[in-house]
């Protein structure tokens, strides 16, 4: 890739009036209020970076106009609207200015660089082969130096730290995708089997005293008809969209958060992690770079048995509360997820491509 030294790097925020005006934490406080309140949760997190950025050239931008020799990273979700353009990627190009928007991308490749929050790829629409052998890793896209991985949680005051009280034997199974609903009597559906997985385990860990809570928004029929099979499940009832400061809350107090469906992004994971508390996942749907098996979490695979799997979270978790793990888990997760870092780590993923910025 040609060597690029940029003047500017511009961090486009949507709302930036609203953000200024009334703050983020408005924002976290009342997220459900809003139509569409994803977007003003990703807005949220652009500014968040966007006012922690120490860098000189680094500034924020709602819309995106005609200008010379500067990178502009963006949300896919604010470039699909009309109103944030003033120009195009080709005016842009010819002034010596490019874009980098972030995604939920595909393996397929292309000579745009683009950014992703989470370059696994898990083989969650794959059918699970007769000896269970299959790929995952890295998106392939990543093998001609086009796609910048940079994960990005919440702002590191977001959520309130397990720090200072002996973490209870409380899960929190992640809500059952809409997917998963749907396919569910396709038991050899990767994604199905990996919930039926999970349910399996914690079925073994509730008869050793574990505590597993699960959200009933959605999934509200399906689950009470799962909870016939295992009843242990303690249903947190809520409606719709759950304000942040109110899911911060519940992270708050359940210190373990049990994903079993491969995450487009990853913001509940990173989220989990910033609080100090551990993730159990499965090696088929979360990379092992975020989790370190043994020390932030657990990856399990859906090809152990549901007690090897149970035995093994009850291993870690002994040892996560007597070495006081939260504290390690928090700290490491707001230095490679936060917000607050996530400029200073996109200039180190760019400096690898010989992109650089004047400033």
């Amino acid at each position: 890739m040609t060597k690029r030294v940029f003047d500017k790097l511009l961090i486009q925020v949507p709302s930036i009036q609203l953000m200024q005006d009334r703050g983020v934490d408005y924002i976290l406080e009342n997220t459900h209020k809003f139509d569409g309140p994803f977007l003003y949760l990703m807005g949220a997190r652009w500014f968040e970076i966007a006012i922690n950025s120490k860098q000189t050239f680094a500034s924020m931008i709602e819309h995106v106009d005609l200008i010379d020799n500067a990178l502009i990273i963006m949300s896919d979700f604010a470039a699909a609207y009309p109103h944030i353009w003033r120009t195009d990627k080709n005016s842009l190009r010819e002034r010596g200015s490019e874009l980098l928007i972030f995604s939920d991308v595909t393996a397929e490749l292309t000579d745009d660089l683009r950014g992703t929050l989470n370059g696994f790829d898990a083989p969650r629409y794959d059918r699970r082969s007769s000896i269970d052998f299959y790929d995952y890793g890295y998106l392939k896209s990543a093998n001609n130096k086009n796609l910048i991985t940079v994960p990005l949680g919440c702002g590191n005051r977001w959520v309130r730290p397990t720090l200072g009280r002996k973490p209870e034997k409380h899960i929190l199974l992640d809500e059952a995708h809409k997917i998963v609903i749907k396919n569910f009597s396709d038991k050899d559906l990767m994604y199905v089997r990996s919930f039926m997985h999970s349910l399996d385990v914690c079925k073994i860990l509730a008869g050793r005293g574990y505590r597993i809570s699960s959200f009933s928004r959605e999934s509200s029929d399906f689950i009470r008809m799962v909870q016939g099979d295992y009843p242990f499940i303690e249903l947190i009832r809520e409606e719709s969209w759950i304000p942040f400061n109110k899911m911060a809350s519940y992270f708050y107090e359940m210190p373990i958060f049990y994903s079993h469906f491969q995450e487009t992004h990853g913001y509940p994971i990173y989220e989990n992690l910033q609080a100090g508390n551990a993730v159990i996942g499965y090696a088929e749907n979360i990379s092992s770079e975020v989790i370190r098996t043994m020390q932030n979490g657990v990856l399990l695979s859906q090809m152990l048995s549901p007690e090897l799997s149970a035995n093994i979270i009850d291993e870690y978790f002994d040892r996560y509360v007597k070495q006081n793990l939260q504290v390690e888990v928090a700290q490491d997760a707001a230095r490679r997820f936060s917000c607050e870092t996530f400029t200073q780590r996109l200039i180190g993923a760019l400096a690898l491509r010989d992109w650089t910025f004047s400033g």
